[in-house]
């Protein structure tokens, strides 16, 4: 029982407090389901917490996992990923394009 228990914290622990207070506030309902560039979720947290108090992309990406598993959401869903289960798409203006990995989550309500 207790191990059921510490299984369902786990990745409250992974997130912690000030990226779970910025996740709930910024993955809006026109945040989920759509692709969005991982540049701007990182500006958008870094704005929020302040640029002393980030994580490194891998430790800002686990703490999204994180998160997406306690809402019963599913992180970059295999039919978006590439060979390396990542998810690369063209981003910026005409002129300055590059592409840069970017994240999906999908909702229950989507995947029913």
């Amino acid at each position: 029982m207790i191990n059921a228990i510490e299984d369902q914290r786990e990745p409250f622990f992974t997130q912690g407090d000030m990226f779970a207070e910025w996740a709930r506030g910024y993955f809006t309902k026109e945040k989920l389901n759509v692709l969005l560039p991982r540049i701007e979720l990182h500006e958008a947290y870094t704005h929020f917490v302040g640029s002393n108090n980030t994580f490194s992309p891998k430790r800002e990406k686990k703490a999204l996992q994180a998160f997406c598993e306690l809402n019963g959401w599913v992180l970059n869903p295999s039919e978006f990923c590439g060979s390396h289960g990542n998810i690369y798409r063209l981003y910026g203006e005409p002129g300055d394009k590059r592409i840069l990995e970017h994240f999906f989550i999908r909702t229950p309500e989507v995947a029913e």
